[in-house]
């Protein structure tokens, strides 16, 4: 059976949604992730352990639940949020905690940097693996 060209271009989101995460690890700059994160380790732990900082331990962050990470005392703010940590969520989060999630205990300004944000994101994401 032929699948006309609309077919095809139908289904062209689906096939991207699954090939766009395998494109972005290749473009991830782990080693920027990883000096831009230095930041974020003054407040946070990125290991196995599970042990919290200041701040959560983001081991495992993307994917979960905001506000659930086990044994971490979150801010109403954050329990409450009803979303799932996505590199875009947590992109949007990252750019402005305190506009993103108003009450947040998160007292940081923002990464602004795209560049920076999007590979401490893709560093979260393959340290976790």
């Amino acid at each position: 059976m032929r699948l006309k060209l609309t077919h095809w271009l139908l289904g062209l989101p689906c096939l991207w949604g699954s090939i766009a995460p395998a494109l972005a690890a290749n473009d991830c700059d782990i080693d920027l992730g990883r000096q831009a994160f230095a930041t974020c380790s003054t407040c946070h732990s990125n290991d196995a352990s599970g042990t919290h900082s200041v701040g959560p331990n983001l081991y495992g962050v993307i994917g979960r639940a905001a506000g659930t990470a086990p044994g971490y005392g979150y801010s109403v703010a954050l329990e409450e949020l009803d979303t799932e940590w996505t590199p875009e969520e947590l992109s949007k989060f990252l750019t402005s905690p305190m506009e993103y999630a108003p009450g947040s205990m998160m007292a940081y300004g923002g990464l602004k940097n795209e560049t920076q944000r999007n590979a401490v994101i893709c560093y979260l994401e393959q340290s976790s693996e």
